[in-house]
């Protein structure tokens, strides 16, 4: 959010060389790398949209708006609940 509101965007990573990674970063052996994290000034105002159906693809539209499909939270979210008989 921090770097949302200083106009910086970000992006998730999961699908990085993580050997590469390492070595660029001299990421010492005993830490294991899950996910990186970019960080840059955006060149696009993406809009988002809602996902129609199983296409979440990127797109571009005529005037070269970006559109950007995201689920809603219900969609991806399991909320489990426990009830406790003290």
């Amino acid at each position: 959010m921090v770097a949302f509101e200083a106009g910086v965007a970000s992006c998730i990573l999961g699908a990085i060389d993580r050997p590469k990674l390492r070595k660029i970063l001299d990421i010492p052996s005993h830490l294991k790398i899950i996910l990186a994290v970019a960080l840059g000034f955006p060149a696009e105002q993406p809009v988002v949209d809602q996902v129609k159906g199983k296409d979440i693809r990127y797109w571009l539209d005529a005037t070269g708006v970006l559109h950007v499909p995201k689920r809603e939270l219900k969609d991806v979210v399991q909320w489990n609940s426990c009830q406790f008989d003290p």
